[in-house]
Parts: C-alpha cells; sequence; structure tokens
C-alpha cells in the first residue's frame, strides 16, 4: 500500500516539472512543488496545535471514577 502511494505521488508531481506556472503575487509559486511543501507544512503545524491543545485539555486517567 505504501508503494502504491509512493507511485501515485510521484505521477502526480512529475507533471509539475514540465508545467509553464503564471505566478500572479509572488515568483516563489512557481517553483516545483511548492504547494505540496506548503500542505506538508501546514499539515505539520495542524498536528502541532492538536497535541498542544490535547495536553491543555486532557483529563487524568482517574476522571470518571
Amino acid at each position: 500500500m505504501l508503494l502504491i502511494c509512493a507511485g501515485l505521488l510521484v505521477a502526480l508531481a512529475l507533471p509539475d516539472l514540465f508545467l509553464d506556472k503564471h505566478t500572479y503575487f509572488y515568483s516563489y509559486e512557481a517553483l516545483p512543488g511548492f504547494f505540496a511543501l506548503l500542505g506538508l507544512v501546514a499539515i505539520g503545524a495542524l498536528a502541532g496545535l492538536a497535541w498542544v491543545i490535547r495536553t491543555l485539555l486532557r483529563r487524568g486517567e482517574d476522571y470518571y471514577d
């Protein structure tokens, strides 16, 4: 399953190397894989935020006893 996902990732990212991108705001948007990296950073930030919220809201093991 991991090899299938990795192959799908490569198959979807490969055309990004050959497409001509027209950027409107910033020049670094034209870098290959920019939006994939942006998504990876965003998911990491969300996971870190979820970990912080979990530690703040967690109850003890004997909370319902």
